[in-house]
């Protein structure tokens, strides 16, 4: 579906026949946006490995720690190009464990990986000699909402009507006397649940985060 007939069928499910309309286009259409992303967020819908600038680093000799692409959610694989090697994933916590308290500073070739999911960073332990590049494969938010009647959902099309559930919850959030209605706002929310999942709340994200990630041979001699 494209966002002319995602509009056109939020209308037809709302019954928004009055005119004017209960909801203006530019109000539809940033719900449908905000539902693609909340729905990127809770499923982990768009998987990347090929946007340079989402899932390509340009690391720099005895540089551990980057910025992310804004847009990234959470990451699958990490590789860097010149050794050709899969990196481990790691946390702050296991490495304190190891007794190498120089972890955070130390350079040689790049072994583990950190993501840093709430600053959107990540650390390469051991920061690397000599510049590289570093591969990402990545779950991710769509990187530009949808704005002209052809532009289309960057997640699959069997999402695409699942999504006007959280746009109906979020246009009957509208506080208005003739569009508010809790009730219905539940519903879809509900509905939109059953699609895709629970979103998980920071306090959640954080104990996940905390945690060892599950022991893996290490890709490295």
């Amino acid at each position: 579906m494209d966002l002319a007939e995602l509009v056109q069928t939020f209308r037809s499910r709302a019954d928004d026949s009055a005119q004017p309309p209960l909801w203006t286009d530019p109000e539809i259409i940033s719900y449908i946006n905000e539902a693609q992303r909340e729905a990127c967020i809770r499923a982990k819908l768009i998987e990347d490995m090929e946007t340079p600038e989402v899932t390509r680093l340009a690391l720099r000799a005895g540089k551990g720690l980057y910025d992310l692409h804004c847009s990234i959610l959470w990451i699958r694989r990490v590789a860097i190009q010149g050794s050709k090697i899969a990196l481990t994933e790691s946390s702050v916590e296991y490495q304190d464990e190891t007794g190498y308290a120089d972890w955070m500073t130390r350079v040689g070739t790049p072994r583990w990986f950190i993501f840093y999911e709430g600053n959107s960073q990540i650390r390469f332990i051991d920061a690397p000699k000599a510049a590289d590049t570093a591969i990402l494969r990545v779950h991710r938010l769509p990187l530009r909402p949808m704005k002209s009647p052809t532009d289309r959902p960057e997640i699959h099309e069997k999402h695409h009507f699942r999504l006007l559930d959280w746009a109906l919850r979020l246009a009957y959030l509208k506080q208005d006397a003739d569009t508010y209605d809790e009730q219905k706002a539940q519903k879809y929310e509900t509905q939109f649940t059953a699609s895709f999942g629970i979103r998980e709340d920071a306090n959640v994200l954080r104990k996940h985060a905390d945690k060892d990630p599950p022991i893996i041979k290490p890709n490295w001699p």
